[in-house]
């Protein structure tokens, strides 16, 4: 945010005002610790900004290595920041060969080719490819999804937090999703997307400077046209095909073909980030532009202190939460001296039968034992799983149990219904 807001002003103070409204920005601090945790990685929306900062740069000077380099760190962070980060460099390049035409065709190929090699191989790497693509499609397109009102609303209701003194929570739709017995407001969170009030508070001087400005504006938008054209393409996703305004819902079909691809994306709310992140960008840079420096300053600092105070609302509990769990020692399940020998005994340590995702019994105790000693293990939590290769994995178990040839390298850590099989077959 910093060396962004340093192509437009060389004022430190402007830049640290402007820094603060970034900074305390709700939907990314309530991911450090969200009650259901492993959503951690989302807090790593630094590659939006990082990315916003590689298409506004006046210098294209090492393009293709900054571009393939954050493509590549993105991959390995999470895919819902890849797929973002995917398409700010997709429209960036669009408008640097077709636009502003200082890329050639072959310079933009060889672009392309060398990010596709690259975050192919990561991907690869990083186990993407272990999932099938119908397995990565899951149930929630159009229930996790963003409300036209998020931007005004502090409510955060998964989180059960408010993150402000003064605005109110506004209605959700009562509506129930697809037919079923969920209700589209129970996936309001990941549209979580509260301005905060120092951000609000900034829109009626950005319309006045706005004006003043008309023709930089009007320039920004010819020369950026791609990029615009993205982030609304982004803001229509994260509606989704349930469009809703406060506790209205309009519903439109999507043709069933397209499902499949759209819920790899479920969490459709999460893709305006980029659009929230230009929207706090775009009203610093027409306050420093249209207003003298002294005003600037002044408006800055008061959206700026607005947005702290109002937002300390829901960060100063995520703040006490933080605290009350760090003093909390984890619960270590390997006291008995067995578990330091079978370490440097065992390669692997395994648990039976496999289940999906966090429902698999103490898989945060096995997997740190495992990480620590350096053993290989299926103690894993992963948000997609690939159910017809658990389906075999837990079938080529139940085979091998039968016939008592378990893996003699590896310790079996079982659910107790496996426990009288065992006794009888090994």
């Amino acid at each position: 945010a910093w060396k962004i807001l340093g192509l437009y002003s060389k004022s430190s103070l402007l830049r640290l005002l402007g820094c603060g409204l970034f900074l305390f920005f709700p939907p990314m601090l309530w991911r450090i610790n969200t009650p259901a945790g492993g959503h951690s990685a989302l807090v790593g929306q630094f590659l939006i900004l990082w990315a916003l900062y590689l298409i506004l740069r006046s210098t294209q000077h090492k393009r293709t290595i900054l571009w393939v380099s954050l493509l590549s760190i993105s991959v390995l962070t999470h895919f819902y920041l890849f797929a973002i980060v995917s398409l700010l460099w997709i429209a960036d390049l669009a408008n640097h060969r077709f636009i502003q035409r200082d890329i050639s065709t072959k310079h933009a190929l060889q672009e392309i080719l060398l990010a596709f090699i690259c975050t192919l191989f990561l991907a690869w790497q990083a186990g993407y490819f272990a999932v099938s693509a119908s397995s990565a499609n899951e149930f929630g397109f159009g229930l996790y999804r963003m409300n036209l009102l998020s931007i005004f609303n502090p409510r955060n209701n998964y989180a059960d937090s408010n993150w402000s003194y003064l605005l109110p929570a506004l209605p959700e739709p009562s509506s129930l999703y697809l037919s079923s017995n969920t209700r589209l407001s129970e996936g309001s969170h990941e549209g979580f997307n509260y301005l905060g009030l120092g951000v609000i508070g900034l829109i009626p001087f950005a319309v006045f400077g706005a004006v003043k400005q008309f023709s930089f504006c009007k320039r920004q938008l010819s020369e950026h046209f791609f990029l615009f054209a993205c982030l609304l393409m982004l803001w229509i996703f994260a509606l989704s095909n349930n469009v809703s305004i406060g506790a209205l819902n309009f519903h439109y079909e999507i043709p069933a073909q397209l499902m499949p691809l759209l819920s790899i994306f479920r969490c459709s709310g999460r893709m305006f980030w980029p659009v929230f992140y230009s929207i706090i960008f775009i009203q610093i840079v027409i306050v420093v532009r249209a207003y003298p420096a002294k005003i600037a300053r002044l408006i800055l600092g008061i959206c700026c202190l607005m947005q702290l105070v109002d937002t300390s609302a829901g960060w100063m509990a995520l703040e006490t939460r933080l605290q009350q769990n760090s003093k909390i020692t984890p619960t270590n399940l390997f006291i008995n001296p067995f578990w330091s020998s079978a370490a440097k005994h065992y390669r692997s340590i395994r648990v039976e039968p496999l289940v999906n995702g966090q429902f698999q019994a103490r898989w945060e105790h096995l997997a740190p034992f495992a990480a620590k000693n350096h053993l290989g293990t299926n103690a894993v939590y992963l948000a997609r799983i690939d159910q017809t290769k658990l389906n075999n994995a837990n079938s080529a178990f139940e085979t091998h149990l039968l016939t008592g040839e378990l893996n003699q390298r590896s310790l079996y850590v079982l659910d107790d219904s496996k426990i009288l099989p065992v006794l009888l077959n090994v």
